[in-house]
């Protein structure tokens, strides 16, 4: 796997959270893959209350985001996914959720801040690490320059 499509695939990651409001941790990337990974008491707690149909979606859309990413930032086909396409089904069908809504919701956050992925991308190719408080600084810096705008989602 390419180190760009890792890049931007993460990149598109963080960006969704934020849009989302997903408390993110930390961030790595490899040549072999990365990981954005949700804060550690936001991941505790949700071990100890009931998943709501507005979480899940919430984070199916935030786990679209990354291969939306990768396709628009770089311009390549969608990657055989059929793992990840039966796990999708299985959480929309028990939660009564529109995959074709999940889809469309993901691409518009990774389409609406495609400048804000561009931006996080670059600081990935030369930091292949974001600590939580990296990573807070990122959130603080995307909400300084607008990205805090109103969306239409229902999301959020």
């Amino acid at each position: 796997m390419s180190l760009a499509i890792v890049i931007y695939h993460e990149a598109a990651h963080i960006v969704a959270g934020f849009v989302l409001r997903i408390p993110l941790g930390s961030a790595d990337i490899s040549p072999d893959g990365g990981v954005v990974r949700m804060a550690w008491w936001y991941r505790a707690m949700r071990m100890f209350y009931p998943v709501s149909r507005q979480t899940v979606r919430r984070d199916l859309i935030w786990s679209l985001a990354g291969d939306f990413g990768e396709q628009l930032m770089l311009g390549r086909a969608m990657p055989d996914t059929s793992h990840d396409r039966l796990f999708l089904d299985a959480l929309t069908r028990r939660f009564r959720l529109s995959t074709e809504e999940l889809e469309r919701e993901a691409w518009n956050i990774v389409f609406q801040e495609r400048q804000a992925i561009l931006s996080i991308a670059k600081r990935l190719e030369t930091k292949h690490h974001f600590s939580e408080y990296d990573m807070q600084l990122l959130y603080m810096n995307w909400l300084a320059h607008g990205a805090a705008r109103p969306r239409t989602s229902s999301i959020t």
